[in-house]
């Protein structure tokens, strides 16, 4: 993942927000922009201008399959 890259939930990070009963969430958080990561974080703003700190692992470029 670069940065400028459209970023989207992975499908166990999905699951896990809708499971813990944060629904809302996937309506304003469909897809994000990279705009700065490290080794260890990628920081994405998403739709609904948060700008979260995400681990690599939970999200995946919007162009990659599901």
């Amino acid at each position: 993942m670069n940065i400028g890259d459209l970023v989207k939930w992975t499908k166990a990070e999905h699951a896990y927000h809708l499971a813990c009963g944060a629904g809302s969430l996937h309506s304003h958080r469909r897809c994000g922009i990279v705009l700065d990561r490290n080794p260890y974080r990628v920081f994405v703003l998403w739709t609904n201008g948060d700008f979260l700190a995400q681990s690599p692992g939970t999200i995946v470029a919007i162009n990659e399959d599901w």
